[in-house]
């Protein structure tokens, strides 16, 4: 009988890997692209998050031999992405930063910005394509360069002076449709109303403090935030 000897740390690295998923890629997406457009602000002294869904192209044109030809894209990876403000950085799914015309892949952008970072940062997100023209392999380099964060130096939306209590929703606008509300208090429910009056769902959050309000699956517009306080109801508009 053949003994086989595998080391713990290597069982353990494969179950920690599959476990921690960088981000999750939305299967829903079927027209290649990045999504969203643009990014959702950062804010000084609030933890930024930001997820960028890609579905890679299936044809393009290559250079050869001088050349433009016909070429079927076998993958594109992200090899970088320079000028992010110092104390961010991104990880992917699948976590090699590989993506095919298969399959969604993620970016999950992250950072903890500070009031002495505000301003812009016009990235530059390096990718390399590897198209293929017969049977050769052309890789073809290329910088994507319409992504820019914009961080600012205070997230506060809505103060409300009820019981001293200061109420914060970040960012506000957001493009991608997902805020962040966090209070001294656990706000054990909040609700989203459309400017017509009709609920669009109540959030419990009877354990912490901060809340996630996900609206990236309803029409863009203005909606209003309730958050119930002892001395009366806090109203706050989001925009997404």
């Amino acid at each position: 009988m053949i003994r086989l000897i595998i080391p713990v740390t290597i069982i353990l690295l494969s179950i920690g890997t599959a476990i921690a998923q960088a981000c999750v890629p939305n299967d829903t997406i079927t027209q290649p692209g990045i999504y969203p457009e643009q990014l959702d602000t950062a804010f000084a002294d609030e933890p930024y998050e930001m997820i960028l869904q890609i579905l890679t192209i299936k044809d393009t044109t290559a250079s050869l031999g001088g050349q433009e030809v016909n070429a079927a894209i076998d993958s594109v990876k992200v090899t970088g992405v320079e000028n992010l403000p110092d104390g961010f950085d991104y990880v992917c799914e699948p976590n090699n930063c590989t993506f095919t015309p298969d399959a969604v892949g993620c970016v999950k952008l992250t950072g903890n910005p500070t009031n002495n970072q505000t301003g812009e940062y016009e990235l530059t997100i390096k990718t390399t394509a590897y198209a293929r023209v017969g049977i050769l392999e052309v890789p073809q380099n290329q910088d994507i360069t319409s992504y820019k964060i914009v961080v600012k130096g205070d997230g506060t939306t809505g103060i409300d002076n009820l019981d001293n209590n200061v109420i914060k929703v970040f960012p506000n606008p957001s493009i991608s449709g997902v805020f962040s509300l966090s209070s001294p208090i656990n706000q054990k429910e909040v609700f989203v109303y459309t400017l017509a009056g009709k609920r669009v769902f109540p959030l419990i959050n009877s354990a912490s403090n901060k809340t996630t309000i996900n609206l990236s699956s309803k029409s863009r517009g203005v909606y209003l935030l309730r958050v119930p306080q002892p001395g009366g109801n806090l109203n706050l508009k989001l925009v997404y």
